[in-house]
């Protein structure tokens, strides 16, 4: 079965994930709603139901290839965490240690720890210890061209996600996802996406963008952020309010003194949900605004769940770090099959609005995409 497609062309992705662990406690009056997913019931934060909102509920994704070479067995592959006490990063790791036991590959799950000099040493461990191949989540090949030039020279392949290549490429291959054809497009649609949900909830009339200022992939969502709400005769953007992860510990106050000179803004947009937990939520708690303005959130953590349940955090818009870690397993996988001039497919994936009463796991539960991405590359990988 196919679904909606995000495709979307658009330039390439410069930088990592790099965001707040720091989860802090939230108290706020529970909204009500059965915590189920289903069928869309109309929007509960705004009085606009739109057609794009509703296929958003459904979810907007493309499915995973359906055909490639069975898995190549017995192999050793190292994987280099982004940041194991980042959300986006272990979730990412958890799940390729996952795919690789179905590969039959012993897997090393190397922390880089949002560092590049640590992320070089583990490559560099790699190829001490022989490994087969290299799989590397959200680092730009500039910031360690020196240890990926010695995994070339040792004709390691080294398969990334979510980083910017060289202009001589040193990366042995890039995934691509949900139908484009890099990770600064897959950003961009996801930043149109968000936008979609703050016009079909009628919540643009006064909106807050959170914009970030130092990463390519900050700059990617807000692009397409803005883009779409242009489009909305009645949203407005009434604050570009900027920071940069050099100086996240300022994030709080610089969020509360945006709300401050705002006292009439209608959403935020937040371009990361695990910044929502440690300093946008307290902020907008200390304003006296819980409840009252949206708090447009990202990939569906499940501490954002949480939020979404208390009524502090009234969305996030969804997509799988999982599906796309067994998708890098795919890429390297068809590497050690065919070599390293095989044509790589889309590895699929996208995107699901979260709220109150749409798509909203039972406590405990974690978020999965209507697709069975697991099953699908189990399929392949088996024969």
């Amino acid at each position: 079965m196919k679904h909606q497609s995000s495709a979307r062309l658009a330039r390439v992705w410069k930088a990592g994930i790099v965001a707040a662990a720091l989860v802090v406690s939230v108290s706020a009056c529970a909204t009500g709603g059965d915590g189920g997913g289903g069928e869309p019931q109309g929007s509960t934060t705004g009085p606009v139901q739109s057609a794009e909102l509703d296929a958003l509920y459904a979810g907007a994704f493309t499915d995973p290839p359906s055909e490639g070479p069975v898995a190549q067995t017995g192999k050793n592959v190292w994987y280099i965490s982004c940041g194991e006490s980042f959300a986006a990063c272990s979730s990412s790791s958890a799940a390729f240690k996952e795919a690789g036991e179905v590969l039959g590959w012993e897997v090393t799950v190397f922390d880089g720890a949002t560092d590049p000099g640590t992320t070089a040493n583990g490559i560099e461990q790699a190829i001490a210890a022989g490994a087969d191949g290299i799989a590397i989540l959200a680092t730009d090949c500039s910031l360690i061209a020196g240890a990926l030039q010695q995994a070339k020279d040792a004709d390691i392949p080294v398969v990334n996600a979510q980083g910017l290549d060289c202009d001589t490429p040193l990366f042995t291959e890039s995934v691509s996802v949900a139908g484009t054809p890099d990770f600064c497009g897959f950003y961009e649609e996801w930043g149109r996406q968000k936008a979609v949900y703050v016009e079909g909830a009628g919540l643009g009339e006064a909106v807050l963008d959170l914009h970030e200022t130092s990463q390519e992939l900050q700059r990617c969502v807000h692009d397409g952020f803005v883009e779409r709400l242009a489009e909305c005769e009645d949203c407005n953007i009434v604050a570009d309010v900027p920071w940069s992860f050099a100086t996240i510990g300022d994030l709080g106050s610089i969020v509360s003194s945006a709300l401050l000179a705002n006292p009439s803004a209608t959403a935020i947009n937040v371009s990361a949900d695990t910044l929502i937990p440690a300093f946008v939520g307290p902020a907008v708690q200390e304003q006296g605004l819980a409840g009252s303005l949206a708090i447009i959130g990202g990939e569906g953590y499940d501490a954002n769940l949480e939020l979404i349940r208390s009524g502090l955090q009234p969305v996030s818009i969804a997509f799988s770090f999982p599906w796309i870690a067994w998708g890098q397993a795919d890429a390297l996988n068809r590497v050690f099959a065919d070599g390293a001039d095989v044509v790589q497919p889309d590895q699929g994936g996208g995107f699901q609005a979260i709220d109150i009463d749409h798509n909203l796991p039972a406590e405990g539960e974690s978020w999965e995409p209507p697709v069975d991405f697991r099953a699908a590359y189990t399929q392949i990988w088996k024969g």
